[in-house]
């Protein structure tokens, strides 16, 4: 028997939806505890990271889009122009919640929707892939995620 990747992905990412699993990443910082998602308010890395160190795509989690987007190349990503469904995608610096500017990433679900953690909910939702304030600046996919021919 041989595991589908690309559906098992799919389908936790689809899974995914409205879970708080994503919302706290903790650290020491100078003997203190600290939770550095700010309570999801930052876990679009976590939550793509964490749905992908599920497959052999990826070796390990990450805490910002900085870290994932080089886990990504380290681990056989490659960058494309036309994404496929589980690629995933990076939005360029834009106006957040916390009132920061930051980069975001998520998944792309097809042509017009992706799957991300959003800052103000604080949960993976669905959402409008493109947008006239968020820019895709990057999709990324894996060989070993494509789907399989029947």
């Amino acid at each position: 028997m041989i595991i589908d990747q690309y559906l098992t992905l799919m389908s936790r990412i689809n899974g995914s939806e409205g879970t708080e699993m994503f919302r706290q990443v903790y650290a020491l910082q100078e003997g203190e505890t600290i939770d550095i998602t700010q309570d999801g308010m930052l876990s679009c890395a976590v939550y793509v990271s964490g749905v992908l160190v599920m497959t052999p795509c990826l070796d390990q989690m990450a805490a910002t889009v900085a870290s994932l987007e080089s886990c990504l190349k380290r681990c056989g990503w490659q960058a494309t122009e036309v994404p496929s469904p589980g690629s995933v995608f990076i939005w360029a610096k834009a106006l957040q919640a916390d009132g920061g500017e930051h980069e975001h990433a998520g998944f792309v679900l097809d042509a017009r929707w992706g799957m991300s953690h959003s800052d103000s909910e604080r949960i993976p939702v669905k959402h409008k892939l493109l947008s006239a304030d968020r820019i895709v600046r990057t999709y990324y996919s894996h060989p070993l995620l494509q789907p399989s021919e029947v």
